[in-house]
């Protein structure tokens, strides 16, 4: 490979005159490039730790493809407007977490093993199996519009996790510490599900026909739950946590007592 003798110093000071001339390139085109520069791959290839550690955000507009991210920590980097080709299995350490891959085709790609929290694969056509990547732990993944619907999430700790439009099945009870905080399984099918005991804080079930009954979700607690078209079936009792983030809008109770008190609210037009 051409470049390849060059020392640290100098590739550091070769990437950062290329992003200088690039940046200038860019300002005089007022930013109006319709396609993605062409650059010597072996040029791009022996710079690419730097582009991607120190100019992030540069690298869509330049033409990766070809281009070969074997070795290259892109931890927490947006690639979302790229035409990368990552491997998973490649990259450094296995590791994705905090990447955004969002629109990427990833359809191809094997996520064995591969580490996932906070990575945002959102339309990015990648088949996921929870029991396979590393250590079953997809918190904070935001796999939105994914096909999850024939997955198994046994164990699978999904703790603000992003499952809507995933088709996912999902069951309370034996996912990792029964701990839905913050997910989102917005438009789901959760009408036969059992939360007894499950952590719904902050989590967005709205559309999913859930049925919660308050006095046996764990910690009494529906601090920033969205139960949007839910089914509450138990009292709300004073010891029920419901902060100003709690949305009950079009909650069907089935308890008369509540069904009354919420007559009554709606009556005189009363939160």
């Amino acid at each position: 490979m051409r470049y390849n003798s060059l020392n640290d110093i100098e590739r550091k000071e070769i990437a950062a005159l290329f992003i200088q001339k690039l940046t200038k390139y860019i300002e005089n085109t007022r930013g109006d490039i319709n396609k993605r520069i062409k650059v010597d791959k072996d040029f791009i290839q022996v710079i690419l730790c730097d582009l991607v550690s120190l100019y992030p955000n540069m690298l869509e507009y330049i033409d990766l493809d070809g281009v070969s991210f074997a070795g290259i920590d892109i931890r927490n980097k947006d690639l979302s407007d790229t035409n990368a080709d990552i491997d998973p299995q490649t990259v450094f350490d296995k590791n994705l977490s905090g990447a955004n891959l969002s629109k990427l085709n990833m359809s191809d790609k094997d996520f064995t093993g591969v580490c996932l929290v906070d990575t945002n694969l959102s339309g990015a056509w990648a088949t996921i199996d929870p029991q396979t990547v590393y250590k079953k732990d997809l918190r904070g993944a935001n796999l939105s519009g994914l096909d999850m619907s024939d997955k198994d999430f046994t164990g699978t700790n999904i703790m603000n996790a992003n499952l809507s439009r995933t088709g996912a099945s999902i069951n309370p009870q034996n996912i990792y510490g029964k701990n839905l905080y913050g997910t989102n399984l917005s438009g789901l099918d959760m009408s036969d599900k059992d939360f007894t005991g499950t952590n719904i804080m902050n989590a967005n079930l709205s559309r999913t026909g859930a049925s919660i009954n308050p006095q046996n979700i764990y910690g009494k607690n529906l601090r920033g739950t969205n139960l949007t078209g839910c089914t509450i079936v138990g009292k709300i009792t004073s010891d029920v946590v419901i902060d100003y983030k709690t949305i009950l809008e079009n909650v069907t109770y089935e308890d008369d007592y509540e069904k009354a008190k919420q007559y009554i609210k709606s009556l005189f037009n009363q939160n």
